[in-house]
C-alpha cells in the first residue's frame, strides 16, 4: 500500500491542530563522551539518503539516482518490500544500474529527509560515525524517528537531544563552526548560549553564528539563500533592489565575509541570484547537494538557471555539476537538498588518517577534494611504526619524500607543500608499517 498525497514541506492545516504533539515521542539520550567532529557536506561522503516519492516527482527521484550511483551510493528509503520491487523496477526501466542501490524498510511520512534525517559524527578517539538526532519541528512521528531505525540497522551509537533543529537550517564548515537562522531561536525554550552548547556536545561546534531569516519564506532555512561550497566560501543568494529581501542578504553575505572558519581563515562569499518570488514560492539555487565529485543542482525553467550553472561552474570546476529541473517540487517548499541527506564513510581500515587544507592563496582554484597546494596529512599510530611519506607521479615515479623514518604512537602532523611541482596528477603515498594509503592529488599552474 502506497502513502497518500505527499506533505508539503510547511505545517498543513490539520498539522497545525497538533503542534502539541511535537517530541512527545522522543527519548533523550546523553551527548558522546568524547570529542566529535560533524560531517560537513563538501567531505567525502559513502552515500545519499532519499526517501521515495511514488506521485508526482518520481521523475526527479529517477533522475537523482541516475547521478548519485555514478559516484556514491543511493540509500532509498521505502516503507515495505513490495515498494522497493517497484522502486527496483522503475529504476530498472529508466537504466538507472542497481549495483550501488540499497532499500532500507522504516516508515515515514513526508519526503523531507534533509530536515527530520541523521547527522552524522565522527567520534575523534577511534574515528568511527554516529548519528545525531534533533527534534523535527512537525507532527510527523515516523519522520522524526526514523534516524533511530537507520542506526539499529547500521549498528552505529545513535546520540538524540530534544532541541528542535531541523536539517535545512544546519551548516557546517567541518572546522568547527556551525551556521542557522534564527528559527533556531524562534523554536526552543533554550537560551542562544544553552543552544551553542548543545551543539557543541552533540555535533562538537565551537561556534554557531545565527543569521536572521529571510522575510517571506516559509521554513526559515539556511539552505533556501546560503551553500557551504567548501570551508571557506559560501554562495550567498542575491535578489534584486526592491525585494525585500535585497537588502538583508547583502547584510548577511558582509557578515559572512566578517566571520573566519574554524582554521581562522576569513570566508570568500560568491552570490548567487534566486528567480523573482511569484506566489509565494521562493526558487532558489543554494538548494543544492554536493556528494563527493559533483553538485546536483536545482533548475526552475527560468532564464536564471544557466547563469546558476555558470557560477556553480567557476566556483567549482573540479566537480561535475549537474541540474534537475525542480519546477514542481519547489510548489510543495523544496528542492534538491531538502530531499536529500548524507551517509558518512564508515571508519576505514588501517591508520587513522586526514587531510585538512591550508587556505590557498587567491591566485589558487578549488581542486576537487584537495583544494589548494598546501595542506596537511595527519594520522594517528597505534605503535611505533616505519613510515614514509612521499610523492609519486601517474607513472608511479618518486618525485618527493617528506618523512621517511620511525614514529612514535600518536598524533603525527605533515605540512605537504606541491606548490613548485609541475601541473598534472599525483598520488600521495602514505607506507605506515604494512599499510598504505594512496591518495590522488591534482596541482595546476
Amino acid at each position: 500500500m502506497l502513502d497518500s498525497t505527499p506533505l508539503p514541506i510547511w505545517l498543513t492545516e490539520e498539522e497545525k491542530s497538533r503542534l502539541d504533539e511535537i517530541g512527545s515521542w522522543v527519548v533523550t539520550t546523553p551527548p558522546p563522551s568524547d570529542s566529535v567532529d560533524a560531517l560537513a557536506e563538501f567531505e567525502p561522503a559513502q552515500g545519499v539518503l532519499l526517501r521515495w516519492d511514488f506521485y508526482y516527482w518520481q521523475d526527479l527521484y529517477i533522475e537523482l539516482t541516475r547521478s548519485i550511483v555514478e559516484c556514491a551510493r543511493a540509500y532509498i528509503v521505502v516503507r515495505t518490500q513490495s515498494q522497493a520491487n517497484r522502486v527496483r523496477s522503475t529504476l530498472q526501466q529508466n537504466g538507472v544500474p542497481l549495483d550501488s542501490v540499497e532499500f532500507f524498510y522504516t516508515p515515514t511520512n513526508s519526503v523531507w529527509i534533509r530536515d527530520y534525517g541523521p547527522w552524522w559524527i565522527y567520534h575523534l578517539s577511534d574515528s568511527t560515525r554516529g548519528i545525531v538526532d534533533f527534534e523535527y519541528n512537525r507532527p510527523r512521528p515516523d519522520d522524526d524517528t526514523m534516524p533511530w531505525h537507520l542506526a539499529h540497522i547500521w549498528n552505529v551509537p545513535l546520540y538524540i537531544s530534544d532541541l528542535v533543529h531541523t536539517g535545512g537550517n544546519f551548516m557546517v564548515d567541518g572546522l568547527g563552526c556551525g551556521f542557522a537562522t534564527n528559527l533556531i531561536y524562534q523554536e526552543n525554550n533554550y537560551t542562544p548560549q544553552e543552544i551553542e552548547s548543545i551543539l557543541g556536545a552533540y555535533m562538537g561546534l565551537d561556534t554557531l553564528y545565527v543569521f536572521q531569516r529571510i522575510h517571506g519564506e516559509y521554513t526559515g532555512h539556511i539552505d533556501m539563500w546560503a551553500k557551504l561550497i567548501n570551508d571557506h566560501t559560501v554562495m550567498v543568494a542575491y535578489y534584486p533592489p526592491g525585494d525585500p529581501n535585497h537588502d538583508l542578504l547583502n547584510q548577511h553575505a558582509e557578515r559572512f565575509a566578517s566571520i573566519k572558519n574554524g582554521n581562522g581563515v576569513y570566508f570568500d562569499t560568491i552570490r548567487i541570484p534566486s528567480p523573482p518570488v511569484y506566489s509565494g514560492v521562493y526558487r532558489t539555487y543554494t538548494n543544492s547537494l554536493i556528494i563527493n565529485n559533483r553538485v546536483l543542482l536545482p533548475i526552475y525553467n527560468h532564464p536564471y538557471d544557466t547563469t546558476a550553472l555558470r557560477i556553480y561552474q567557476q566556483a567549482m570546476p573540479a566537480y561535475k555539476i549537474e541540474t534537475f529541473d525542480c519546477s514542481s517540487i519547489i510548489q510543495s517548499g523544496g528542492a534538491v537538498h531538502c530531499i536529500s541527506k548524507l551517509v558518512a564513510l564508515p571508519k576505514p581500515p588501517g591508520p587513522e588518517i586526514g587531510l585538512y587544507r591550508f587556505q590557498p592563496p587567491p591566485e589558487h582554484r578549488l581542486i576537487g577534494p584537495n583544494p589548494g597546494q598546501e595542506f596537511w596529512f595527519a594520522f594517528t599510530l597505534k605503535e611505533e611504526r616505519k613510515v614514509r611519506i612521499s610523492l609519486l607521479d601517474k607513472l608511479g615515479r618518486r618525485v618527493k619524500v617528506w618523512r621517511d623514518e620511525k614514529l612514535s604512537p600518536g598524533n603525527h602532523r605533515i605540512r605537504l607543500n606541491l606548490s613548485r611541482l609541475p601541473a598534472g596528477i599525483y598520488f600521495l603515498s602514505a607506507e605506515l608499517g604494512i599499510d598504505q594509503i594512496i591518495e590522488k592529488l591534482v596541482v595546476i599552474d
